[in-house]
């Protein structure tokens, strides 16, 4: 299953980092978005994220292929 939303271009929005947005947009924890990066499971514009703290910008489409066990768990926008 993937997540997939773009960055917003409301001022709360950015400038951010993958890390934070994924946890609030998907109702987990940081670590748990940390270890879906380590795993190369999130990209930024198509392409693999692969720091966690990797800056955003308005209108940056950010993808997440989210593993079974948090399937259940992610409440997606």
């Amino acid at each position: 299953m993937h997540m997939r939303f773009v960055v917003g271009t409301d001022v709360s929005d950015v400038p951010g980092v993958v890390r934070r947005h994924l946890a609030d947009a998907s109702s987990c924890s940081r670590s748990r978005v940390q270890t879906w990066i380590s795993e190369g499971r999130v990209a930024v514009n198509g392409r693999r994220a692969v720091r966690a703290a990797a800056r955003t910008a308005a209108g940056d489409l950010v993808e997440v292929l989210l593993p079974v066990e948090d399937r259940r768990r992610a409440v997606l926008p």
